[in-house]
């Protein structure tokens, strides 16, 4: 198939539709329903595949489907299975830590690794940072100096140039705390 085979993506496609073929075989697509979509993310995940890669090959394979379904009008492509579909729920995952939970994990951070190569260090910014802004972690391994002022004593989340979301990236003050990590 050539699809996207001209965009900087290629690869990728590539990788998801040979994904797609190794473990479906040369299946009709219209045979795609949930159940089979669902071997191909068990497939993926005992390949050791995280649930982001597994959600980008989907929606990939799937962008390549209904391309196809552009120039044949007749074939027919199943609803794609959301993430709710396969994606587990975290227990508690909404629950507010308590300060003892939260001792623990920053002494986790904290301790002396076990192998002197790893140092832990981006691990305490990271949660100070965490605690401190009550930001998503994407914002968080996107963060850059430029977003912080430490004249003023803010961060912005929300690096210049990037649209506003739906989730929104305030800007956010710098405790002391924060300041000196």
């Amino acid at each position: 198939m050539n699809y996207a085979q001209h965009l900087p993506s290629a690869r990728v496609q590539h990788t998801a539709q040979a994904s797609a073929l190794n473990i479906w075989g040369d299946v009709n697509v219209s045979d795609l329903d949930r159940k089979k979509q669902l071997e191909l993310v068990e497939k993926l995940r005992a390949d050791g595949l995280s649930d982001w890669t597994i959600s980008g090959r989907l929606a990939r394979i799937w962008a390549a489907m209904n391309w196809w379904r552009c120039d044949n009008p007749q074939l027919v492509v199943p609803a794609m299975i959301t993430a709710a579909d396969w994606k587990p729920v975290l227990p508690d995952r909404e629950r507010p830590y308590s300060l003892k939970e939260l001792g623990a994990l920053f002494n986790a951070a904290a301790a002396a690794p076990r192998d002197p190569r790893y140092a832990r260090d981006h691990w305490w910014r990271f949660l100070v940072l965490a605690v401190g802004t009550a930001s998503r972690e994407a914002a968080l391994r996107e963060l850059t100096w430029t977003q912080v002022d430490l004249g003023i004593g803010h961060i912005r989340l929300n690096p210049e140039g990037r649209r506003q979301t739906k989730e929104r990236r305030p800007t956010v003050p710098i405790a002391n705390a924060r300041a000196r990590t």
